[in-house]
């Protein structure tokens, strides 16, 4: 037999990783069009790679995709983060899982996850052909025919798709050829990102972070997650960032058709609490400046800008403050408002759509359309949040094919 991954990232190494292990007189065809495998996987955790999560709750898990959830259960049940990690340790790859839960190979190397798969696939039945692109894929029978760009062709028994997330200027990409063979696919959108917002202050605010902020999104339903955020020159980043703008991936806004940020910059706090905190604060630091007593909320940059925008002179001395300055400023540290303009796509991370998986059997990634074509990965309509669940879904639905395959 001869099957011809398309792809040599996350889901189409471990695809041919669990084909060459069990059937190893299969001949593999692993064809990728930048100059090495897991180009992508080398980027993730900055450099150290999140290969998975360290949660064991199955339906906690699959709550951490916003779309692609209810398809992907089989194989999340099938290939939970701890049989991942127990394929990894077992080829010689010691893993830690840090507090937050993410998990790393215990070197911080992502080349060492990679390391992995080119060992297992050193082998003679094994071709990987890097910096090739697919000009074609047709089926002559039983048979699929793969035009490459130096003019050969490859016959192959079975083919799979793991090359998702590439950019549509390309000639041909895993979406066109699966359209080819007459599947739909789900608007690309870009998932994972940052945000750029209108205000100019915000350049001022550069380098703040905070570990737990509640989020807001109004759009045509509110949007709302919470965790912790970067102010950045342009505008917003971190992990909440990056979750909330999976939640509105679908959503359209510009410089002309904005969508409102609302950040509760201490959820922790009720509103009436923290009017107390201020009325508790007037008896003991009335004359001190009200910036100063302010900044045991909020780093003091944040908190001149909060006035510049409320127009109070934050220099005052507490006892100067009217009552209804003190409940705008607190409606305010509840409820700060910022214009969302654009996402940096600088830093997209995922993308968002892909194969209809009404058309893919979840117990196989076999095509229902047409036979001996599969699918696994970012091609998938699947994409979830950071935190090692995007390369836990590419190794699940590869090692789903593996198995269905050998």
């Amino acid at each position: 037999m001869r099957i011809v991954i398309i792809g040599a990232g996350a889901a189409g190494l471990m695809t041919a990783s669990v084909i060459c292990e069990h059937n190893p007189k299969t001949e593999i065809f692993l064809i990728e069009k930048n100059d090495q495998v897991g180009k992508k996987i080398l980027l993730t955790g900055g450099g150290r790679c999140n290969l998975t999560t360290g949660l064991t709750d199955i339906d906690e898990i699959l709550k951490k995709y916003p779309r692609g959830s209810r398809f992907l259960s089989y194989a999340m049940h099938e290939f939970p983060p701890k049989k991942i990690c127990e394929f990894f340790e077992n080829h010689g790859l010691p893993l830690k899982i840090e507090k937050d839960l993410r998990v790393f190979p215990k070197s911080e190397k992502a080349q060492d996850v990679i390391n992995v798969f080119q060992k297992i696939l050193y082998s003679p039945n094994v071709k990987i052909l890097l910096e090739t692109k697919v000009l074609q894929v047709i089926k002559k029978r039983e048979k699929f025919e793969i035009c490459l760009d130096d003019n050969e062709k490859i016959i192959a028994d079975k083919i799979v798709l793991t090359c998702g997330g590439e950019s549509l200027n390309s000639n041909i990409n895993g979406y066109d050829i699966a359209k080819s063979f007459g599947h739909s696919i789900k608007q690309l959108r870009p998932s994972l990102t940052s945000f750029i917002v209108k205000e100019k202050f915000i350049k001022n605010l550069a380098g703040i972070a905070f570990e737990t902020v509640s989020l807001t999104i109004k759009a045509k339903r509110d949007f709302t997650f919470s965790g912790s955020i970067l102010f950045t020159h342009q505008g917003l980043s971190g992990p909440a960032i990056f979750a909330i703008s999976a939640l509105v991936a679908y959503e359209e806004f510009c410089l002309k058709n904005p969508l409102i940020l609302l950040i509760d910059l201490r959820p922790e706090i009720s509103f009436e609490a923290l009017l107390e905190f201020f009325k508790q604060k007037s008896i003991s630091d009335d004359k001190k400046k009200f910036v100063n007593v302010l900044s045991a909320l909020l780093p003091k940059n944040l908190a001149m800008i909060l006035g510049d925008n409320l127009k109070i002179n934050l220099e005052k001395k507490f006892n100067e403050i009217s009552k209804k300055e003190l409940n705008q400023i607190v409606e305010n540290i509840k409820n700060f408002k910022l214009t969302l303009i654009g996402r940096n796509l600088e830093s997209q991370m995922v993308t968002a759509g892909g194969v209809n998986l009404r058309e893919i059997d979840k117990q196989t990634m076999q095509s229902k359309i047409c036979s001996d074509l599969y699918f696994a990965g970012e091609i998938l309509d699947i994409d979830g949040f950071t935190g090692g669940f995007n390369l836990q879904a590419a190794w699940a639905t590869g090692m789903t094919v593996g198995r269905s395959i050998k």
